[in-house]
């Protein structure tokens, strides 16, 4: 084996250049080779270990991926099943916000009814509220002008008693002497 001559400028250590990890790599690879064919007896009773070794961790890897598969699929069936519930909950919780806005608008047309109704009776009561008023006008301007009759009637009465009394007693007695048909004939 020869030695590789070295450069006049010792590479970095750091830093090794292409051709010291080139050369790094071929020993290496030799040292495995020298390995491999070396005369030891067991090296093909080794070479069937390691075989069977490599085998049976393949089989262990292919074992795990099984098992990973499974619960992969696992995973996915419930993924499933929860994006079911989930639309379902969302379906049923779409259905119960429809019923919801549907109520809230049919009570909220029911009270308008209500108040336009109130409204409409309000009104009714407040006009017959004025009729009634026109009336118990109009009957007070009857009574009133019935209690006048009557009033004049009874003041004609009065009038003629007291002159018919009044002859028997003095003028100046009489409540209705001469000068207080003048002023009452003025009001």
């Amino acid at each position: 084996m020869k030695q590789r001559t070295m450069h006049k400028q010792a590479p970095s250590p750091v830093n090794p250049n292409a051709l010291d990890r080139t050369a790094a790599w071929l020993l290496n690879m030799n040292m495995q080779f020298l390995e491999d064919e070396s005369i030891d007896p067991d090296s093909k009773h080794r070479d069937k270990l390691r075989n069977k070794d490599e085998l049976s961790q393949a089989e262990k890897y292919q074992q795990d991926l099984v098992v990973l598969q499974d619960k992969l699929r696992i995973s996915n069936k419930k993924l499933e099943e929860y994006e079911t519930r989930f639309k379902c909950q969302e379906e049923t919780t779409q259905k119960l916000m429809l019923e919801y806005q549907a109520r809230l608008e049919e009570s909220e047309e029911r009270l308008r009814r209500q108040q336009e109704d109130k409204e409409i009776q309000m009104k009714g009561i407040i006009s017959r509220l004025m009729s009634v008023e026109e009336e118990l006008k109009k009957d007070h301007a009857e009574m009133q002008a019935a209690v006048d009759s009557k009033q004049k009637i009874i003041d004609a009465q009065v009038k003629t008693h007291c002159f018919t009394g009044c002859c028997q007693r003095t003028v100046n007695e009489c409540p209705y002497s001469a000068e207080r048909e003048v002023q009452h004939a003025d009001t």
